[in-house]
């Protein structure tokens, strides 16, 4: 004979097709409050729940069974119900304490649930070429492009998450934006301080497009979007965070500042510092100095007018076509470097190097990866490599002239230029002269092998 079924069961069920059919009801658009609800009504759950544990009592007493109402899961359940309850309950009330627990938690209930309401803003002012501009925004992307007249543009396109279109309203009436004229030129900012209006920020999304006279020096500090800035003659600067920067066709200095999202940067006439963290960032046809500092992210540079300083780790490293020197510190990444003018100095570790037409001092320290180093032009430079764990390869033109200094230990040296090569125990060594004059070939590496192929 089957043992019958507790109406606990059958309570859940009715919970679930409950909730699911109130969601279900707001995404087809019916306002129903739902956390307003929950506020006023959960105690009802736990009423409900304990007439349904006196029935599964009852029953088990007439069949004469003995056993526990409450399972350990039951008692976890029940007690996250009191907890959860009771601070949507404080939270709608606006308590200091439980809704506190939600801020630092950072939190928003109505932002999982609410609707979404949009609204624009329409501002403009007139602005004198080469004013200073500063753009603040916490809560969406933000574009700017040139203008064909002096003057400043803003478009908002404006989100508001709320329970009802009369919340929305209210909301949309705490965070406006505005174009100030301040010292030494002009502001774009919100009026919506979360300190002062007790509202959580993550409930409006606001994309800006902003135009601005073509000769203008922007500040943008930008928040949880994107930013592209395009076509303009000025230095600029830029921080932003969880989103990705586009800036393309800038004559003057750029200054960004970026985490959590690609950065691409491609044709700055002047020179540009860039800090980045946990993504991609592609750096084409800069005219001045580079300066990157990257982690977690591969690096991707090229055509660099001046000199090129780069730090990056644990993501690969492409640099090619560089006019000036390249500094490049590394860990964990594997390197590419190809097409440079100037003096090259490479550190990295765990990963492999590679070298292609280096015209000035070539100096490379790398550790538990292999170095290969190649030459179309016979070097003019001193060239000097350090390895640990790892094979060294040096190709070079057959009448290339330069003096040899090898060394290995436990590893092997083969040389197509010079002549035999010194065994002494686990050592192996090459000192010699290849043609006349030229300069100075150093490699040292221990466990691993270093080969000199002529090309």
């Amino acid at each position: 004979m089957s043992r019958p079924r507790k109406f606990g069961g059958v309570f859940w069920g009715l919970i679930l097709i409950a909730i699911g059919s109130v969601l279900l009801a707001r995404n087809v658009g019916y306002q129903i409050p739902i956390w307003t609800g929950v506020a006023t009504w959960w105690p009802l759950l736990l009423v409900v729940w304990g007439g349904v544990k006196i029935v599964d009592y009852i029953q088990l007493r007439r069949r004469g069974e003995t056993g526990r109402l409450f399972s350990g899961g039951e008692v976890v359940l029940l007690i996250f119900v009191l907890l959860v309850g009771t601070a949507v309950s404080a939270a709608t009330r606006i308590s200091p304490g439980l809704a506190g627990l939600l801020e630092m938690a950072d939190i928003d209930l109505w932002q999982i649930t609410g609707t979404e309401f949009d609204y624009t803003e329409h501002y403009e002012i007139e602005a004198a070429p080469g004013s200073r501009i500063e753009i603040v925004n916490r809560y969406g992307s933000v574009e700017v492009l040139p203008d064909a007249v002096d003057r400043i543009t803003l478009d908002v396109r404006k989100t508001v998450i709320a329970d009802t279109q009369e919340s929305a309203d209210q909301l949309s009436e705490v965070l406006t934006f505005s174009i100030r004229e301040e010292a030494p030129g002009y502001r774009i900012v919100s009026s919506f301080n979360r300190d002062e209006n007790r509202v959580r920020g993550q409930r409006f999304r606001t994309s800006l497009t902003v135009r601005v006279p073509p000769r203008s020096s922007l500040s943008i500090d930008n928040r949880n979007g994107g930013v592209t800035l395009s076509d303009l003659e000025g230095d600029q600067s830029i921080d932003n965070a969880f989103g990705e920067v586009v800036v393309r066709g800038i004559d003057g200095n750029l200054a960004l500042e970026n985490r959590n999202g690609n950065v691409t940067v491609e044709s700055v006439t002047g020179s540009v510092v860039i800090d980045n963290a946990f993504a991609l960032t592609s750096v084409r046809n800069v005219g001045g100095n580079l300066a990157l500092e990257t982690r977690n992210g591969n690096a991707e540079v090229s055509d660099i007018g001046g000199d090129a300083s780069i730090e990056n780790a644990f993501a690969s490293v492409e640099v090619a076509n560089v006019t000036g020197a390249l500094d490049l510190q590394s860990r964990n990444s594997a390197v590419d470097v190809a097409n440079i003018g100037g003096n090259v100095e490479i550190e990295n570790a765990f990963q492999s190097v590679r070298i292609r037409d280096v015209r000035g001092e070539l100096r490379v320290t790398n550790r538990n990866g292999d170095v290969s180093v190649r030459f179309p032009e016979a070097p003019a430079e001193n060239v000097f490599v350090s390895t640990e764990f790892s094979n060294v390869t040096i190709e070079a033109p057959a009448d290339s002239a330069f003096s040899l200094d090898l060394f290995t230990r436990f590893g092997e040296i083969e040389s197509d230029f010079g002549p035999s090569v010194a065994r002494d125990g686990t050592e192996r060594s090459l000192v010699a002269s290849v043609g006349a004059g030229g300069p100075s070939v150093r490699i040292r590496t221990r466990n691993g092998n270093v080969r000199l192929d002529r090309m």
